[in-house]
């Protein structure tokens, strides 16, 4: 078979890719390969000798490997393994698929059951029906993962920062249990993890979609002093995207001291903590933030209409006008992660995150 698809998930064996609805979700080699395997099996289960057999093929293999390879699948299907919905462990025994595979590749649509009839021959009703029934298929499923294109993709399961991907500065950055991790553990000298950069087509939408949580110092009673910029950085000064902040400015006025909690969509590299750049639109309105909790977070931007979009777990929190991407005659920009503040242990953490844009 070339290609399985349950829920809202796809895998294309034939092209080793997958997907979650039209967007492709980069699984690491062998986990793609014990994935594919475990539904090839359904709903036998496999011990971790019989998967290395089987997908390592006699290479050297780390202890871990196997385990390594359950943890990024189960965070490219949302899979809790405590309440599994598609990878079961069976103590003592090893995995399973469980989930039920709902569509078949095209490549392997049904034959038509023919009949004759006074020596004409006939298709049968139920084979039509599944010839449409497989063309539909097509045309919502497996057509619609050509609607974008992937051009930055990471679920952090390595041990190791992927430098392919990602360049590091300040401190500190550092990968565990598949989550990456910039915090400020130096005071004012928070981590930065910049991706590698992403050419993007300024006339099409893009999408900043990650499992994020974001949390602050919480020891701290007052002035915690924390400001965190998730978004596309162009240049020294144009920095376009998202910042958290919990701190304390001085807006124009002496004497006058006001809280910047929350979130707030920016352009310009606007800050947050400065009455002017609120005043010169340089700094969206405040949004409600979720401290200290997983959430799924998307930054959309709309060409035509200029905008920049956010949601949380799926529903708009916010939009605000950025003009034109101040793209440079390259048209590439890094992906900038940034949390900085005075106190420390302020933190980023990101489960997995992917940057796709529309195709024209």
């Amino acid at each position: 078979m070339d290609s399985y698809v349950f829920s809202r998930f796809r895998l294309d064996a034939g092209r080793r890719k997958f997907y979650d609805r039209a967007v492709e979700i980069s699984l690491p080699d062998r986990a793609f390969d014990v994935l594919k395997l475990l539904i090839e099996v359904r709903p036998e289960i496999l011990s971790k000798e019989e998967i290395i057999v089987r997908v390592w093929q006699g290479t050297a293999v780390e202890d871990n490997s196997v385990e390594r390879a359950i943890v990024s699948i189960r965070k490219a299907l949302d899979d809790d393994a405590r309440d599994p919905e598609w990878i079961r462990t069976v103590r003592g025994r090893g995995y399973h698929f469980i989930g039920e595979i709902e569509g078949d590749s095209v490549s392997n649509a049904p034959r038509f059951v023919l009949w004759t009839v006074g020596g004409r021959a006939f298709a049968t009703i139920a084979a039509i029906l599944a010839i449409c029934a497989a063309a539909l298929w097509a045309a919502s499923g497996y057509l619609s993962s050509f609607d974008t294109t992937t051009l930055l993709s990471d679920d952090f399961s390595s041990q190791e920062l992927n430098a392919e991907n990602w360049s590091v500065g300040g401190k500190r950055v550092r990968i565990a249990d598949g989550v990456a991790r910039v915090s400020v553990d130096e005071v004012n000298n928070g981590g930065v993890l910049r991706s590698r950069p992403i050419s993007v087509n300024p006339e099409l939408p893009l999408s900043i979609k990650s499992r994020i949580r974001v949390s602050f110092n919480q020891s701290v009673d007052m002035n915690v002093d924390f400001i965190a910029a998730f978004g596309l950085r162009f240049n020294e000064s144009e920095f376009v995207g998202l910042k958290f902040a919990n701190a304390e400015g001085e807006f124009c006025y002496p004497d006058n001291i006001v809280r910047a909690e929350g979130a707030y969509l920016v352009r310009g590299d606007g800050d947050v903590r400065k009455n002017r750049d609120h005043v010169s639109g340089l700094v969206g309105p405040r949004i409600e933030p979720v401290w200290h909790t997983w959430v799924e977070q998307e930054l959309r931007y709309e060409p035509d209409q200029e905008l920049l979009s956010y949601f949380i777990d799926g529903v708009k929190k916010g939009e605000f006008v950025v003009g034109r991407l101040p793209l440079d005659e390259t048209g590439s920009v890094l992906l900038e992660i940034h949390p900085r503040g005075w106190w420390l242990h302020h933190a980023i953490e990101i489960d997995r995150i992917s940057v796709t844009q529309q195709r024209s």
